[in-house]
């Protein structure tokens, strides 16, 4: 009985991952012993419905689970009868209700609904939060948001019988939120550099600046590792730099704002130490902006943003964007540099989330205030790098 949810999206459903494949071998299938039972095409690919195996449970609960036409994981439902809820075997009905969420809900979003998880979490438990009260009963619909995902609950009459849904789908502007249908980095640059050959054909009409984005893996060219602000003999392990989305290039703002903030992505940045393993100097999720580069001229651009943790991300998407950056964040500044034709550059710093002076909210709120990016005191690690998209 899936709720469509336009447009589709897919993402990582948790440890469920990203396809039915791999949501099959994970535990909760196992454990509770789900088959497929029925599978019907459906926009945008198709359904596949699961049950219990044994006789016991096979009528009183299935999983419906939404695909996109390449196998990646849209949407999925799992409904529950209220006779199974309320009846004697409740205990068993909690514990599918607490191990699907627990398996379908990244980390982050089980962090950010920690009372709600709590209360489903304690077996006969009747908790407080809206979501515990919708499994009771007592209440018809909940409904909630996270940086990464989007959760449902709702008790409703389908055949005749009242039943238990829990409805779990992406946030769209989660970082590993993929548009179904969507055009690829790729098809864009190419449809970019088409429009620029076509400007300079028509000589009659004035050039126009080539739209190009930044979406891709960047790979590292060159580094310098500082630390404090001094630089050392220290090299990068690794590191990966990935944008999932931003605006075209054309499109930068006067400066840094974090609350309108529209490029995400990932980093991760690893460092070698020597007689030791790899120490991580920073890791997680992008948050930043296309600004001018005022030192750079008219047609300089730089990319700034912050390093979040996926608790912080989600906090930050929960709350419609609103608030400071975290003092505890990392950051990255970074010039863009080249052109459509030989390809783009980002060149600068990315900087760890340790600070080595006192750094304190008051701090964060006068940089905004001000509209001034970065800490203005050094990082613990910083690493000047040069990054070329693959």
């Amino acid at each position: 009985m899936i709720s469509k949810q336009y447009p589709f999206y897919t993402y990582c459903f948790g440890t469920m991952g990203r396809t039915l494949m791999t949501a099959r071998s994970t535990g909760f299938f196992q454990w509770f012993h789900l088959v497929q039972t029925e599978q019907a095409r459906e926009e945008p690919g198709q359904l596949t419905r699961f049950r219990p195996e044994g006789k016991k449970f096979h009528e009183l609960c299935y999983l419906d689970v939404l695909e996109a036409s390449d196998g990646a994981m849209v949407q999925m439902e799992l409904v529950v009868s209220r006779l199974f809820i309320e009846g004697t075997n409740r205990l068993f009905a909690q514990d599918l209700v607490k191990s699907f969420l627990i398996a379908a809900l990244p980390d982050a979003c089980q962090h950010l609904l920690a009372d709600f998880m709590r209360e489903i979490n304690t077996p006969g438990a009747r908790g407080i939060t809206p979501g515990s009260l919708v499994l009771a009963g007592q209440r018809d619909a909940w409904a909630t948001q996270t940086g990464w995902s989007r959760l449902a609950l709702n008790n409703v009459t389908h055949d005749n019988e009242r039943v238990f849904v829990v409805r779990v789908c992406p946030n769209p502007e989660a970082p590993n939120a993929t548009l179904v249908g969507g055009k690829s980095s790729h098809m864009r640059k190419l449809l970019a550099l088409f429009g620029l050959t076509m400007s300079l054909l028509a000589c009659h009409k004035p050039p126009i600046q080539p739209e190009v984005s930044l979406k891709g893996t960047w790979d590292m060219t060159s580094q310098q590792i500082s630390n404090c602000g001094k630089p050392v003999p220290v090299r990068i392990e690794r590191i990966n730099f990935t944008v999932q989305d931003a605006p075209l290039l054309n499109r930068a703002e006067s400066s840094f704002d974090f609350q309108k903030a529209n490029v995400t992505g990932s980093v991760s940045m690893a460092l070698h130490l020597e007689g030791a393993h790899p120490g991580m100097a920073d890791s997680g999720i992008l948050v930043g902006e296309i600004v001018k580069d005022s030192a750079a001229g008219e047609a300089g651009t730089r990319l700034q943003g912050y390093i979040l943790s996926e608790a912080e991300y989600g906090a930050w998407v929960a709350k419609n964007k609103q608030g400071f950056p975290p003092t505890d964040a990392g950051e990255v500044d970074l010039a863009i540099q080249g052109n459509a034709a030989q390809g783009y550059t980002l060149n600068g710093e990315i900087r760890s989330s340790e600070a080595c002076a006192t750094y304190t909210h008051l701090d964060a709120v006068a940089g905004d205030l001000t509209g001034h990016f970065g800490r203005s005191v050094p990082a613990e690690w910083s690493a000047k790098v040069l990054l070329q998209k693959k």
